[in-house]
């Protein structure tokens, strides 16, 4: 069992902590960081709301639903499944 902090020990910490969170402040108010990666959104995603009965979203309309509604500009529309297709001649 651990004895509790001195009180020197705490006003260390805490003095850190608060430290760390300034810092950090001052450098997000220097600029924005452009995020690591960009999230994309699979047609497929939407799978049920395109094969409905009856359709409630237009499969044609993929890029506009992914932007408008998600506000997502990456897209992937299954493309290596409809290379697959033409290569096997399978559909």
């Amino acid at each position: 069992m651990q004895a509790a902090p001195d009180r020197r020990s705490f006003l260390l910490a805490a003095g850190a902590a608060a430290g760390t969170l300034a810092a950090g402040k001052a450098f997000a108010a220097q600029g924005a960081v452009p995020p690591a990666f960009k999230i994309s959104l699979a047609q497929w995603s939407l799978h049920r709301a395109f094969f409905a009965k009856p359709p409630q979203q237009d499969p044609l309309k993929f890029a506009e639903i992914a932007k408008k509604e998600y506000g997502i500009a990456a897209r992937s529309t299954s493309t290596s499944s409809t290379r697959t297709r033409r290569r096997t001649g399978r559909t």
